[in-house]
């Protein structure tokens, strides 16, 4: 798997370490804390190398966002080019006049609105690899193209052509970020190549005055050389990025192999992306996309300010030529330059300032007066070095907004099919504000332009008034939802019904670096399930938390995700069935769940790995068994030993399964008379291997860095103990080893790091470790004095339906009882927070339960 071999020659941080609170110094110490970091793949559920990261990401900045910010550099140039021809004698030649410059213009954004989802269609099928070259070099055609247009009806269609070509850029590229860049950093590097905009408006009008400084270009003069350069130019850089512009970092040939793995690792473990053309609609989330209300006045405040920002790369240089109209063109050319530069600046810096601090409203309230003060000083002042001041102020303003509606947009809405409409929507209001910027600076109009600017200082003040609206309903909202299930309020359910309604703990969301955000838990109400043929409802008595829910609140488990309940260990009561026999027979039954569906009986993994899934907090499998009540296949239950209380019960599926696979299958040691070392006792885990050994008549020796835990598990059947911390541990647990048998046989483990040196030393010749987990690091070294020993290592994770089964009949047979470290009862937040802080410190010896009950339907 790509991800494990990312993991594995990069190498992560230690799982456990990423808690500020708990630092770990061994192999054995992070043993300690319970559940193995590995999922049923392999893959290291621990953040990934931050140097490793680092490396990576510089490299992918280098090869990607120059021919990106580029491309979107003459996309730009090409569609506001026309402002700068005009200036060189566009309308007098193809004799234009009244509104025929801005029926021309309106031409652009008619196509481009009509062909904005389409193109992203596309985008998606070809893969933007391919998709942006091809419409770079398409729209770079259509600008040459201008070069040679001779009335408004070929002016009108070449600016219809480009208007096509030119729809999929924007998203496009958005979407093509989505494939390298994580979450966190995509807002940036949006910001990256959105600030070629105003770049466009000052390059664009430096490339002007340089071309019309040209006597001829060939058989062109004046503005046609304008469209005829700029347009070759954007077709060889469209040429050059078909070999530049890598597809994917699966096909990147200037990646390594390792680099290859990693770039997919990263991205895949948070699902990253801004735009999802093609994917798997769902209506009712499409819709809650779109007429979120933050969405939709977002997208029109975006309406607002396009018009603004198209409306300066249009009538920028006119504007200037009104300034300076006995300046030369070329004069007036570089007049447009410095505003744009500026503008440029400072779209970088609030971006910037606004992830730097997690704070994105205040920055559209600051944004918005500079407009405004810059549309006043053009109403108010006849002043030519006013005026020009103004439009530094404008560009200052008017620029920052790109980048920061499409953050505001993300943030705001959580499924990738809700995102995806709702940034579409913010796009399609934003070139609704661009079309109508064609009409805002009429020739009637001329030279001051007071209704340009009037509609502009309106258009601008609208902005800042629905911004600070904006803020106020967003805090009024926050602050209702601190008491309103979120959940049900959409499903349009009321509070009176919701006390009807199962609850269930999942975790909310909150921005944070997987690693360093630790989600919130949060109490929900949830649908009162209703079982399919051959399906069971539980009502759950107790659940069990493992070290994976750790890692769910901390997002370093694959597929991490928000409204599903917690926890994979639990037991209850089967209180309603579907219509088949076979799902009936259970009723009333108290029953175990098999913590993994999808895995029927092989010894050597899931038949089918991508269907398997463990329960609990991933999009992978829906269920979780922190809630009142749930459906499972009847299939995947066991009915529960009648000696284990419901505390018992619960400590057992997950832990039970992963420990008897790694002992009883893998160890192949599972008889009287063998020595067995145990890592790490005091782990759900580690307890369970111990007590199965125990049963078996093996000799259990464990490691612990607190003696107390070794007393506990001499009282549970160990021979012995040795705390690792000492330097000569081995050497003492060696001399606990029977007089006949100075050996160990097997080490079952959870943490790798150090392991194979340390079973070079004690196993005998042929010796096993059996490792369910590595959550000191997914590598580890393998010793040549482990080869010339024979040692074998044998990786183990979770279990089969078959060996769950087998589980839970050893289990009633032989009365064994899991240990308890802590109970608390019911589904309270605060308590079971609680548990989730024992964990973290290392604090329980056995597994931490939440006892449940007391739902019925009313």
């Amino acid at each position: 798997m790509a991800q494990a071999h990312a993991q594995e020659d990069y190498g992560t941080k230690e799982s456990n370490s990423q808690n500020e609170d708990v630092k770990h110094d061994d192999t054995h110490e992070i043993a300690e804390h319970g559940h193995a970091a590995t999922d049923i793949y392999g893959k290291a559920l621990i953040e990934f190398d931050p140097k490793a990261e680092a490396r990576l990401r510089l490299k992918i900045d280098l090869y990607i966002i120059p021919t990106v910010a580029i491309l979107y550099l003459f996309c730009f140039i090409d569609r506001a080019n026309i402002g700068n021809a005009r200036l060189a004698g566009f309308e007098k030649d193809l004799k234009l006049k009244g509104y025929d410059y801005n029926t021309v213009l309106s031409m652009f954004y008619i196509s481009y609105i009509i062909f904005e989802i389409p193109s992203n269609m596309c985008c998606k099928w070809i893969g933007p690899g391919w998709f942006i070259p091809t419409i770079s070099l398409c729209f770079g055609i259509t600008s040459l193209g201008t070069a040679f247009v001779q009335d408004i009806s070929s002016a009108c269609g070449v600016r219809f052509l480009l208007g096509i070509f030119e729809a999929g850029m924007l998203p496009g590229i958005a979407y093509y970020l989505s494939r390298w860049y994580r979450r966190s950093e995509l807002a940036f590097r949006l910001a990256m190549y959105i600030v070629m905009a105003p770049l466009a408006g000052a390059f664009g009008g430096l490339l002007a005055s340089a071309i019309l400084t040209l006597d001829s270009f060939g058989s062109l003069h004046r503005w046609r050389m304008i469209f005829a350069i700029e347009g070759i130019i954007t077709s060889g850089v469209a040429l050059i990025s078909f070999f530049t512009l890598t597809d994917r970092p699966e096909t990147a040939r200037w990646l390594t192999q390792e680099e290859k793995d990693l770039a997919i690792a990263r991205v895949k473990s948070e699902r990253v992306g801004q735009i999802e053309v093609l994917d798997k609609l769902d209506k009712k989330k499409t819709l809650r996309g779109i007429f979120n209300p933050v969405i939709l006045t977002d997208a029109f405040i975006f309406l607002l300010d396009n018009i603004t920002v198209q409306g300066l790369a249009f009538f920028l240089p006119t504007i200037v030529k009104t300034i300076y109209p006995k300046n030369t063109v070329v004069s007036q050319q570089l007049h447009t330059v410095p505003p744009y530069v500026v503008g440029a600046v400072v779209s970088m810096i609030f971006p910037y300032l606004c992830g730097r601090f997690d704070r994105r409203m205040i920055f559209f309230i600051a944004s918005a007066p500079l407009m405004m003060i810059g549309y006043i000083m053009f109403l108010a002042s006849k002043d030519h070095d006013v005026r020009y001041g103004a439009t530094f102020l404008i560009a200052s303003g008017a620029f920052t907004f790109g980048s920061l509606v499409n953050a505001l947009a993300s943030a705001n809405v959580v499924s990738d099919t809700a995102r995806a409409s709702g940034i579409g929507t913010v796009v399609m209001f934003g070139n609704v504000g661009g079309l109508i910027s064609t009409w805002s600076f009429l020739p009637t109009d001329a030279p001051n332009y007071p209704i340009g600017n009037g509609l502009n200082l309106a258009t601008s003040s609208t902005i800042l008034i629905s911004s600070i609206l904006l803020l106020l309903w967003m805090n009024s909202s926050n602050k209702k939802r601190q008491g309103i299930d979120v959940a049900q309020e959409l499903a349009g359910k009321s509070a009176e019904t919701n006390k009807a309604m199962p609850s269930a703990i999942t975790i909310r969301q909150i921005e944070g670096k997987p690693g360093k955000v630790y989600y919130p838990l949060e109490k929900i109400t949830v649908p009162e399930p209703k079982p399919k043929d051959d399906e069971a409802v539980i009502t759950l008595s107790a659940a069990a938390l493992n070290h994976r829910d750790l890692f769910i609140r901390q997002h370093l488990y694959p597929g991490t995700t928000f409204g599903v309940p917690l926890l994979a260990d639990g037991v209850g009561t089967v209180t309603s069935t579907g219509s088949s026999p076979s799902a009936r027979a259970w009723l009333n039954k108290r029953v175990l769940l098999n913590p993994g569906t999808g895995w029927a009986s092989s010894p050597d993994g899931p038949e089918h790995p991508k269907g398997y899934a463990i329960m609990g907090g991933t999009k992978t499998n829906r269920v979780g068994t922190l809630q009142d009540v749930c459906v499972l296949p009847a299939s995947e239950l066991e009915e529960c030993p009648t000696h284990l209380s419901d505390a018992e019960a619960a400590a057992l599926p997950l832990t039970g399964l992963t420990a008897w696979r790694a002992f009883r299958v893998k160890s192949g040691n599972a008889m009287a008379g063998r020595n067995i070392l145990v890592t790490g006792i005091g782990g759900g885990v580690a307890l369970m291997v111990l007590g199965f050994a125990v049963s078996e008549g093996c000799n259990v020796y464990v490691t612990s860095g607190d003696q107390a835990k070794i007393d506990k598990a001499v009282a549970l059947g160990a021979k012995g103990g040795v705390i690792y911390k000492e330097s000569d541990w081995d050497a003492k647990l060696k001399d606990m080893l029977p007089a006949d048998r100075k050996y160990l046989d097997a080490i079952i483990d959870g943490a790798g790091g150090d392991v194979v040196k340390v079973g070079s030393k004690l196993l005998k010749a042929g010796g096993v470790i059996s490792i369910y987990g590595m959550t000191v690091s997914p590598k580890m070294d393998f010793l040549m004095s482990a080869v010339l020993r024979n040692i074998e290592v044998r990786g183990s994770t979770m279990g089969s339906r078959k060996e769950f089964k087998d589980m839970v009949q050893f289990v009633r047979e032989t009365k064994m009882k899991p240990v308890v470290s802590r109970t608390v009862q019911g589904l309270d937040v605060d308590k079971i927070d609680g548990l989730f802080e024992d964990m973290k410190s290392a604090k329980q010896f056995g597994k931490l339960v939440v006892m449940l009950g007391g739902w019925s339907k009313l």
